[in-house]
Order: C-alpha cells, then sequence, then structure tokens
C-alpha cells in the first residue's frame, strides 16, 4: 500500500512539473546561430531545406526517398523528388547515387529511381502484349515506357523464363517471340513456299503476306534444311536481292546454265540473271566447285578452254617477238576490261623467259619486248644522222645553252683556260698615252641591281633591261633538244612491216610510250656527237685565242696613237667628233672580235658573216654567264660613248675578264715604227692618188703627223677641222696655207651640182695645176724635216 502511494506523490510532482511555465527561453535567432555553430565546429552534418526554415539529415533523407519511391510505386523522377521533399537537386541525385549503389533492387535511369517491384510489373505488362501479338521488339517498347532500350532489354532478358513466358530470336536479341507464335509463321511460310513454281522474290513474299523479315529466312532455312520445302534462297538474307527459287524451276534453270558453258566455255552474268537469278556471281560459285577453274571477271567467267586457247595464242606471239590482237580470240560478249583481265592473269601465270616485259597496248593487243626493242633499235639508228644535222646547224650547242649546261668541255681545256684568266687579271695590263698602267682585277658583285645596269644606247637606240646579280638577263625558256614529235613518231612506227595490220590505237599508245624514252637518248647521242666535234675543233680554238690577242694588241696600239693626236685639238668639239669617229671604227672593230670570240666560246650563236651592230651585242652579253657578262657591258657601254680615254681605262681594267687577253706594254721604239710606217704609207697613197679630194685628204694628214708627230685616224668631213688647227698652229706660211684652201675651196666647188658646164671644166682646169701643188708642199715639208 505505501509503495501506490509513493507512485501516486510522483505521479502528482511529475504533473506539476508539466504544468509549471519554463523560467528561461532559447528565441529562433539562438537555436539557428546553435545550429550554425555546431555546423561549423562540424559536431552535427545537416541539410537546409530549399525554403532554410528546417533542417534536414542525410539518414532522414535516405529514409524519405524510400517512402517516396514505394508510395510512387517504384519509379520516381529526382526532380519531381526534389520539389517533394523541399530539398536541393544536388542532394538528392548524390543520395540517389548512393542508394542506387547500395542497393541492389534500385536502378537509378536517366534521372529516375527505378524499383525491382515496378520492373516486375513493367515486364508483366509487356508479356500480356506478347501474349497477345505472338512477338515484340524492344525498341518499340522504349518510347512507350521512356526507359533506355539496352537497359529495358537486359531486365527484360533477366524475366524472359520466369515472368515473360516466351524467348528470344537467335538473330535478333532484341525481339521477343512465343512458341505459339513461330508455329503459326512456320506453318504459313511452309503453305506460301510451297504453292511458288516461278522463280518469287523475298520482297513480295514478306509485303503481300505480312511476314517479319529475319523471321520469315530464319523459318524458310530451317525448312528448306530439314527437307520440308523442295526450293532454295538465293541472294542473301536480304528481302530486296533474295529470291526463293522451286526445285523444278532450279532444275530447269541448271539445265540451261549446264548446256550453255557445255557449248561455249563461259557464262555471261546477264544471261544468268535473265533467267530469275539476282546473283549470277553467287548462284554460279555455288554450283561449280573451285577445281572447275573458271574465271570471275567483270561481266561474265570463262572456262578453262578459252584461257588455255587464249595462252597458246600469247605464247606463240612472244616465243617468236611478234604481236596479237586477242580480242578476235574472246567472246564477242567480253568487253575490253574483261579482255585485260584476262591478259593480265594469262602472262602473270607465264614462267616462260619470252613472256618478261610484255606490253599491252590498246585494247587486247599483246607486243613482244623483242618486237619493241626492234623498234628502239631501228629508231636509234637514225639517231647519228639527226645528231650530225643539228651540231652543224648550232641546235645542240643552244639547246646545251638553254638548259645552262655550256660548259662541255674538258677539264684539261678548262683549266688552261682559267690559268690564263688568272694571268690576265693578276697583273697590271696596257699604257695609255701618258704611259698610265692600271691593276686589273676580276671583280664581282654579290647580287642586286647596280644602277650603272639600268643604262641605254643613246647612240645606237639598243636597249637592255637590268638584273638581278649584275645582269640585263632576260629569262629564256629553254626547250629540250627533241628526235621526233609524238606525231612524227608515230608515222614512223605506221611504216615498219612488223606492225602491218595493228590495230590503230597501238600505234598512238606505243609511241607515246617509246617518245620520252628516244628523245633522252638522242640528247645523250647528240651531246657525245657535239663534245666529239669539240675536242677536234679544240686546236683551232687556241689558234684563235692566240689571233684574237694580236689583233686587239694591234687596235689597242693604233686606238691609243690615235688618242694622242686627238689630244692635240684644242677644241672640245673637234676631240669630241673625232673621238666618237676612233671609236666606231677602229674601236667597234677589236670589240666585234671580242664579243664574236666570247659568243663561241659560250656557245651563244651570232652570225659571224655581219658585223656586230650595237643591238647585237647587246643580245650577246644578255646571254653570256654572269661573271663575263658584266665586263661585256662596261666595254660595250665605254666604245658606244664619246671618250678614247676612258674607253681604254675601261678596255684595260676589263679586257682580261673578258677574253682572257694581255694588253702589251707601250714601247716607245715600236711606237716609233708604226708612225714611220703609217707616213710613209701617207705618202705613198698621196703620190699615186688622182682624185683632188683624196689628195687633199691625205695632205692634210700627213702635214699633221708631220707637226705633232703623232697619227690622225680621221675621214674625209674632217679635212676643214684639219686645215683650221694647222692654220692656228702658225707653223705654215701663208702660201702653202693658201694651197691648202684653195684646194678645199676647189673640191666644194667640183663636188657642187649647181654649176654649169663651163664652170666645171674651169674647177677641173684649176685642180689639175693645184693638186700637183699640194702634193709639192707636202714633199717640200718632208724634205725640211729631214733636213
Amino acid at each position: 500500500m505505501g509503495d501506490w502511494e509513493e507512485i501516486r506523490r510522483l505521479a502528482a510532482d511529475f504533473q506539476r512539473a508539466q504544468l509549471a511555465g519554463a523560467s528561461q527561453k532559447l528565441s529562433e535567432r539562438n537555436c539557428v546561430e546553435l545550429v550554425t555553430k555546431l555546423i561549423e565546429l562540424r559536431l552535427i552534418d545537416v541539410i537546409y531545406t530549399t525554403d532554410g526554415k528546417e533542417y534536414l539529415t542525410y539518414q532522414q533523407l535516405n529514409k524519405e526517398i524510400k517512402d517516396e519511391l514505394y508510395v510512387s510505386g517504384g519509379r520516381l523522377g529526382l526532380v519531381e523528388l526534389a520539389s517533394t521533399l523541399n530539398v536541393d537537386y544536388s542532394h538528392v541525385e548524390n543520395m540517389a547515387q548512393t542508394i542506387s549503389k547500395g542497393d541492389r533492387e534500385l536502378h537509378l535511369v536517366l534521372g529516375q529511381l527505378v524499383s525491382h517491384r515496378y520492373l516486375d510489373d513493367l515486364c508483366r505488362q509487356i508479356n500480356e502484349k506478347l501474349q497477345q501479338d505472338g512477338t515484340i521488339a524492344i525498341p518499340s517498347l522504349t518510347k512507350e515506357y521512356d526507359l533506355p532500350s539496352d537497359f529495358l532489354l537486359e531486365q527484360v532478358h533477366m524475366r524472359l523464363g520466369s515472368i515473360i513466358e516466351g524467348f528470344k530470336d537467335d538473330h535478333d536479341p532484341k525481339v521477343l517471340l512465343t512458341p505459339s507464335h513461330v508455329a503459326r509463321n512456320r506453318a504459313r511460310v511452309r503453305g506460301v513456299l510451297s504453292a511458288v513454281t516461278v522463280p518469287t522474290t523475298v520482297s513480295s513474299i514478306v509485303s503481300r503476306f505480312g511476314f517479319h523479315e529475319k523471321l520469315f529466312f530464319s523459318l524458310a532455312e530451317e525448312l528448306i534444311r530439314t527437307a520440308r520445302l523442295p526450293g532454295v534462297l538465293t541472294g542473301g538474307r536480304t528481302a530486296a536481292k533474295a529470291s526463293y527459287i522451286p526445285h523444278s524451276y532450279a532444275r530447269a534453270q541448271n539445265a540451261w546454265v549446264d548446256s550453255f558453258y557445255t557449248s561455249n566455255g563461259y557464262l555471261e552474268y546477264d544471261a544468268v540473271a535473265r533467267l530469275g537469278i539476282s546473283d549470277p556471281t553467287g548462284f554460279i560459285k555455288k554450283k561449280f566447285p573451285s577445281s572447275a577453274g573458271l574465271m570471275f571477271l567483270n561481266s561474265c567467267c570463262v572456262g578453262p578452254s578459252i584461257v588455255e586457247q587464249l595462252e597458246v595464242s600469247i605464247d606463240e606471239a612472244l616465243s617468236s617477238g611478234g604481236w596479237c590482237d586477242v580480242l578476235p580470240l574472246l567472246p564477242s560478249t567480253l568487253s575490253s576490261e574483261d579482255g585485260a583481265q584476262l591478259v593480265q592473269s594469262a602472262l602473270s601465270a607465264r614462267v616462260a623467259p619470252s613472256s618478261g616485259g610484255a606490253v599491252m597496248m590498246g585494247d587486247c593487243t599483246i607486243l613482244s619486248q623483242g618486237l619493241v626493242q626492234s623498234i628502239i633499235a631501228a629508231q636509234e639508228g637514225e639517231m647519228g644522222d639527226k645528231a650530225a644535222k643539228d651540231v652543224e646547224s648550232g641546235a645542240v650547242a643552244q639547246s646545251l645553252v638553254d638548259q645552262g649546261a655550256g660548259d662541255v668541255e674538258d677539264e684539261g681545256v678548262r683549266d688552261k683556260k682559267e690559268e690564263r684568266r688568272k694571268k690576265a687579271t693578276g697583273g697590271s695590263a696596257g699604257g695609255g698615252a701618258q704611259g698610265r698602267q692600271t691593276k686589273t682585277k676580276s671583280t664581282k658583285k654579290k647580287g642586286g641591281k647596280r644602277k650603272d645596269e639600268e643604262w641605254s644606247d643613246d647612240e645606237e637606240g639598243g636597249k637592255g633591261g637590268g638584273g638581278k646579280g649584275g645582269k640585263g638577263k632576260k629569262e629564256v625558256k629553254s626547250k629540250e633538244l627533241e628526235f621526233k614529235s609524238c606525231s612524227e613518231l608515230e608515222n614512223s612506227i605506221r611504216s615498219l612491216p612488223q606492225l602491218s595490220d595493228c590495230p590503230e590505237e597501238v600505234y598512238t599508245e606505243l609511241s607515246e610510250m617509246l617518245v620520252d624514252q628516244l628523245n633522252r637518248k638522242y640528247r645523250e647521242v647528240a651531246r657525245e656527237r657535239f663534245q666529239a666535234s669539240l675536242a677536234t675543233s679544240l686546236q683551232n680554238k687556241r689558234r684563235t685565242h692566240g689571233d684574237l690577242g694580236e689583233k686587239v694588241n694591234t687596235l689597242y696600239t693604233t686606238i691609243r696613237l690615235g688618242e694622242k693626236g686627238i689630244s692635240e685639238f684644242g677644241k672640245d668639239d673637234h676631240r669630241v667628233a673625232l673621238s666618237r669617229h676612233l671609236l666606231k671604227t677602229y674601236g667597234s672593230e677589236m670589240v666585234n672580235e671580242m664579243f664574236q670570240y666570247v659568243a663561241e666560246e659560250n656557245l651563244v650563236k651570232v652570225d659571224t658573216e655581219k658585223e656586230l651592230t650595237s643591238e647585237a651585242r647587246v643580245k650577246v652579253i644578255n646571254e653570256l654567264p654572269k661573271e663575263i657578262s658584266e665586263s661585256a657591258l662596261k666595254i660595250h657601254k665605254a666604245v658606244n660613248g664619246n671618250s678614247v680615254t676612258e674607253f681604254l681605262v675601261v678596255l684595260e681594267s676589263q679586257v682580261g675578264s673578258l677574253c682572257d687577253v694581255m694588253l702589251k706594254k707601250p714601247d716607245k721604239k715600236k711606237d716609233r715604227q708604226i708612225l714611220f710606217g703609217h707616213r710613209q704609207s701617207l705618202l705613198e697613197q698621196l703620190n699615186s692618188c688622182l682624185d683632188p679630194a683624196l689628195t687633199l685628204h691625205l695632205a692634210v694628214l700627213a702635214i699633221f703627223q708631220h707637226y705633232h708627230g703623232s697619227l690622225l685616224h680621221a675621214s674625209g668631213k674632217f679635212v676643214p677641222f684639219l686645215i683650221e688647227h694647222i692654220g692656228e698652229q702658225d707653223q705654215m706660211t701663208s702660201e702653202q696655207m693658201d694651197i691648202l684652201t684653195n684646194q678645199q675651196k676647189l673640191v666644194l666647188a667640183g663636188m657642187s651640182k649647181g654649176q654649169e658646164e663651163e664652170q666645171d671644166r674651169e674647177t677641173a682646169s684649176q685642180l689639175e695645176v693645184s693638186t700637183p701643188a699640194v702634193k709639192k708642199l707636202v714633199a717640200s715639208l718632208k724634205k725640211t724635216g729631214g733636213d
């Protein structure tokens, strides 16, 4: 009893405690701060709801997700779940992944949680549909149930034989079948194909009777294999190509194919296809074993008999070194491509040495290697005469120059030329009227344009273009030496008796094949002929160089002495006119000699019968090598100038680089001999001269040399200048000057055409008196000079 009282007392105390008010309370803000601090200290791990008013532990989230999945029937989307639980989607997704990994009965598919309970219900629905239709394709269920086909296929296959009463198709695992459906379709296929009496395409059967294509092939092959159907399927397992052929019709087809092949030795694919066989090649390969020796071509297949006949013809042509056209030996239905394929196969099967190098031309024409070599030999036999003509005409030399192969001399000759060039450019050369000596050396520019290269010939009007590397050189398109063109070679081959009656296309193809080879061979022959001709003319070239040196030195001395005479004139216009005349005559003669020699040495074609003009020299310069063209350009510009002194300076510095000529140093003794010889020549011409004008010209030159001791090269138009100059020197008496001026007036009067006949006779009579007086005057000066 006491215990019960105590219990009642404690209950009363507990009731009072419940009814009593709290002395201290925590505000909502304090609670939030407290929870936040606990989270920071990692003493608790919670999740905020999306509105931030509630906290949720991960264990509670796991429990609520499973509860919601159960309530929804085993399938629930994560987006919908996040909205229902009022939790952020990322937390729901992470928890769903954790749940699916830890529980084999839950699957996370396309953002949805799916349980085994739901999948079992789904498979029951599929089974009901399968039993109704007899067949079902898994891909068709993907859209209906909004699940991936692979996932759905895996789950369905797991439940075959348990929930789903059916089996998968052996040829297509994505198709489910029921035994009753297969049995029905087997009976339908057997009935349809048993009623077929002619070859029928599978596509028409499938479309008309509504068979599934793959199931039809599977059942038909099974029935044919078990001998339940008297026929065969051809064309593979594609409805568009396959056909069903009953045995009755197949026997007729086989009989026709056997008869045609036996009679002709080949089978045409189109003819076999016209029998209703959709795959002729496959049919023939299945009918004839590999031991039958059939060769399958593009449009037909041929038997061993045709191949043997072809090999015999080819062997005969190749062994005899001739040719044969294979196409007439083949059936007319064979195309040229089939013939070419057949010939290539026959040639590759041959082991005889004669088959090596056989050439197939045109459609199916075979030429033996021996025949081709005989044609090449016949053409090479014509190369010698043509090469000799081309060497003689200079075509070979021009071709070598165009190809940059002009240097074809022997190494010994090149070494000697280099030695002469070094000797010429390494020492001193020449001296002018004032005894100048100039050291010369070969100079080269390293590239780029020079100002003096963009020049123009003011006097003659010739023009040359500047260019890179110090050369005004134009681009020349090289043309290789040619033996025969393709058309010429074709005409030559047509005339060969070995190729008579050949198909037309053989001539063209054979000429195209041989033209490059023959042209290369001809260039070698022509080069050898050219080098041989160079070797024979080498001695002549050495003599030519010696003659050039003598001639250049002779003209150089004449110009140098003539320069001294020109320097005696006080007026600039007289000196310029006489200088231009001296350079145009003796200067141009010397330069032309050097240019002709250099052009010949460098294989530049020039017309040696005509005198080189300024334009011709420009063309030669443009075709010379760079190291020579620079010197040639400077000499060419100097000879077209107005100063003999400048010309001599340029000549002495550049002649060694241009043509390896050594200019001789001035020799006073030889100079006096030359001057004496020149004076004697003038006096002899004067004594024998009968022409008044020429007498005056010779007399003035002789008087000039008498007083100045130097020769002068001047034409008749300079006689007035000379008479004026002689008069200004005050070395002749007035009577002597009157004789010269009187002779000048009479000569001019005799040359004028406006006089009357009587005046002409009077002028002539006066000249008969005056001319001997001029000769006497010169003779008296000679005696005075001798005294």
